[in-house]
């Protein structure tokens, strides 16, 4: 199995669309947005963007502020913002799912420093990523 493991490892990145939700009010931080904080020398959406590209071939950011961001991350970083505003998460992944290019997608908070891009990898080759954009279901009501 670790043989199997590490040849996949190897390959090259995967059809796998990532995502990251950096949507809300932030209330708890002051109106500052998490995405934004400081962690070992870096912000964390562009810790979380480093690391995503290194299995992703597609990269977007959920986020009610699209002006906060457009002038931080690249130009092959797709912004959007929710169809749904007010709905939390679940519009973040609605609207991410919804416009995602590949069927599987990796899906993380703005506020996960700790994502492995290797068991992202593993778990889209073998399969086990459930969510789909033909799964998607309307929010909004």
């Amino acid at each position: 199995m670790l043989d199997i493991a590490n040849r996949l490892l190897n390959e090259e990145k995967v059809s796998l669309s990532g995502v990251i939700l950096a949507g809300g009010k932030n209330r708890r931080m002051g109106g500052s947005h998490k995405a934004l904080l400081p962690f070992h020398q870096e912000k964390l959406v562009h810790r979380q963007i480093r690391r995503l590209k290194q299995v992703c071939t597609e990269i977007i950011l959920v986020t009610n502020d699209p002006k906060t961001f457009l002038p931080l991350v690249d130009s092959d970083v797709r912004i959007i913002t929710d169809y749904y505003s007010g709905k939390g998460p679940l519009g973040g992944m609605h609207a991410g799912l919804s416009l995602a290019n590949h069927v599987n997608v990796w899906l993380i908070g703005c506020d996960m420093p700790f994502i492995s891009p290797q068991a992202a990898k593993l778990t889209s080759m073998i399969g086990f990523i459930p969510c789909t954009a033909s799964t998607i279901r309307d929010v909004s009501t």
